[in-house]
């Protein structure tokens, strides 16, 4: 009986220390794996930079780059040159054109400033826009005349006042001598007296109708519009015109 107890008792004892042995092979074990995995985790992170520089020294080392060139609005102008491809480091030089009615305005997107012309590098894809603006047309200039001048000069010298005068805004000046209609119209016309059978033929469209029919003969009155140069002997007419 105690030979048994004897042998259970050191298989007990080899059982715990086995136990013990496995428990502490166990742990280094797993200490081990955590320094593979953060092992890993470092040279997971150390490819990753590797890759990112990789990809700048591509990128850095690009032979071609796009330059693209648009105008606001349409139509507005034009731009020399219009884009293309280019080198990596070539400076282009760039200069907005404006269509008539319009004046260069400023650069947006790869560029900016006011100068019409600007110098760019292509280091990179660009994209760039030249912004115009509409400009109005300069004033006509009116030429003030009286009646007896205009149909003067005319019969002097009808070539040298076609020169002067014809297809021009004029204000002329002078006394009402008839108010009637266009022929076969509704349009009104007032006839300015320069003499004897000479007169300024003003022609109005029928919008001006109220107005005209407020005027009495022998009237002094100026009234504004572009010369058609004398087409009767002694006769020059106006149209397009306006009381002023």
């Amino acid at each position: 009986m105690k030979t048994w107890l004897i042998i259970v008792s050191v298989v007990a004892v080899l059982l715990a220390a086995s136990v013990g042995v496995a428990f502490w092979m166990l742990n280094d074990t797993k200490a081990e794996l955590n320094n593979m995995q953060a092992e890993l985790t470092d040279i997971k992170a150390e490819l990753t930079k590797i890759k990112a520089e990789l990809d700048e020294t591509k990128e850095d080392s690009a032979s071609t780059y796009t330059l693209s060139v648009s105008v606001s609005p349409s139509g507005a102008g034009s731009v020399s040159p219009s884009g293309g491809e280019y080198e990596s480091g070539v400076q282009v030089t760039l200069t907005a054109n404006p269509a008539s009615g319009y004046a260069f305005d400023y650069w947006s997107g790869a560029a900016s400033g006011t100068a019409s012309t600007i110098t760019i590098t292509m280091d990179s894809n660009k994209n760039l826009t030249a912004n115009f603006k509409t400009i109005s047309p300069p004033s006509e200039e009116v030429i003030k005349i009286t009646a007896e001048q205009l149909v003067a000069e005319y019969e002097e010298n009808q070539v040298r006042a076609d020169l002067n005068y014809k297809g021009k805004i004029l204000e002329v000046s002078g006394e009402i001598g008839h108010i009637g209609k266009v022929l076969f119209s509704d349009d009104p016309s007032v006839s300015l007296t320069a003499g004897f059978l000479s007169s300024v033929v003003c022609l109005f469209d029928s919008s001006w109708q109220s107005q005209v029919a407020q005027l009495e003969i022998g009237q002094y009155v100026t009234i504004q519009g572009t010369c058609r140069g004398e087409e009767f002997v002694s006769t020059v007419y106006l149209e397009d015109c306006r009381l002023r």
